[in-house]
C-alpha cells in the first residue's frame, strides 16, 4: 500500500501502443483491431469526464540509458508516424513542465536516476495521447498538459518506486496516470517472436492482477514467464502498481491478440464512469 501521505490519482488507464491501430497506417488491418478501437474511444470519453489537469504517462520505449528513466521535458512535446509511413499523421500536446520539474526533484530524493530528454516522443507515448487527445479522441475545452516518463533497464521494483515518485509528484493536482504497455508479442505463430503457449498463460495473469486491485501482485510475476512471453509492458504496469497502490479494480474494456501480440485497454476508477462492461476477448 501507499503512504498516507502520496496522492492516489482518481482515474488511470492501461493502453496499448501498436501504430497498426491508426487507419492511417495500419490500413486495412486496422479494422482488424476494431475491438480495441473501440475500447480506446471508451477510454478516452472516460478520460474526458474526468477532465484532469495534467496526465502523468509511463511507457517502455522512451530512450533508456541503463537504469535511468527517461523524462520528457519542454512546454510542448511533439510526436510523428513519419517512420511508419504516415507523415500527415502528426501530434502536438502541452508540456508540464511544473509537473516534470517536481518528478525530477522527487525521483533524485527517492535515489533514482532520471535524465530530461526533449525531442520527438516515442510511439509508445505517442499512440496513447493520440487516442486520448489527438483526431480520434474527444474535444476538450482546455486538453490536459502531460508529463511522460520512460521505463528502463532498472529491476521492477525500481519501477515500482518511479509509480510512488510520480504519485507524489501529482499531489496538488488533479491527474490522471496512463501506463502505455502491449502485453505478450508470442500468442500466435506469425507472431512477432515467434509461439508459446506461455504467452497467453501471461497475458492472463496481468489481467487478473488488473481486475483483483492487488497491483502489487505485478512485482512477483515470475521472470522467467514474463521472458518468453516477450512483453514489454511489465515495466510500466509496474510503475502503474507504485502510482495506485493496492484496492483499486481496473475494468477490462477490451483485450485481443489477432497478430500475436496482446492488446489491453483497462480501465481505474475510484469511481465507476459509467457505461456497460464490455466483454474481454481470449
Amino acid at each position: 500500500m501507499q503512504d498516507a501521505n502520496v496522492a492516489s490519482f482518481e482515474f488511470a488507464l492501461v493502453l496499448p501502443h501498436p501504430p497498426v491501430l491508426l487507419p492511417e497506417v495500419g490500413g486495412a488491418d486496422a479494422g482488424v483491431v476494431v475491438r480495441t478501437r473501440e475500447a480506446m474511444a471508451r477510454a478516452a470519453a472516460a478520460l474526458r469526464e474526468a477532465a484532469p489537469d495534467v496526465v502523468f504517462l509511463a511507457g517502455p520505449h522512451a530512450p533508456a540509458f541503463g537504469e535511468t528513466f527517461c523524462v520528457y521535458e519542454g512546454q510542448q512535446l511533439v510526436g510523428t508516424f513519419a517512420e511508419f509511413g504516415a507523415r500527415e499523421a502528426r501530434l502536438m500536446v502541452q508540456g508540464a513542465p511544473d509537473s516534470v520539474n517536481r518528478l525530477i526533484e522527487e525521483a533524485e530524493g527517492a535515489g533514482l536516476r532520471v535524465s530530461p530528454t526533449r525531442g520527438v516522443i516515442d510511439h509508445g507515448t505517442l499512440v496513447p495521447l493520440w487516442f486520448l487527445l489527438g483526431p480520434p479522441g474527444p474535444t476538450w475545452d482546455e486538453p490536459p498538459a502531460v508529463a511522460a516518463a520512460g521505463a528502463s533497464w532498472a529491476s521492477l521494483d525500481r519501477h515500482v518506486e518511479l509509480g510512488r515518485v510520480i504519485s507524489r509528484a501529482a499531489a496538488g493536482t488533479h491527474a490522471a496516470f496512463i501506463c502505455s504497455g502491449d502485453l505478450s508479442h508470442r500468442l500466435t505463430p506469425d507472431a512477432p517472436y515467434g509461439y508459446t503457449p506461455r504467452a497467453a498463460e501471461f497475458d492472463a495473469l496481468v489481467l487478473d492482477v488488473l481486475r483483483s486491485g492487488k497491483l502489487s501482485d505485478l512485482e512477483r510475476i515470475p521472470t522467467d514467464l514474463a521472458e518468453e512471453a516477450g512483453n514489454c509492458g511489465l515495466r510500466p504496469l509496474c510503475v502503474l502498481a507504485g502510482a495506485l497502490g493496492d484496492g483499486v479494480s481496473g475494468e477490462v474494456l477490451s483485450y485481443e491478440g489477432p497478430f500475436g501480440v496482446g492488446y489491453p485497454v483497462v480501465l481505474f476508477a475510484r469511481q465507476h464512469l459509467g457505461g456497460e462492461r464490455a466483454v474481454a476477448d481470449g
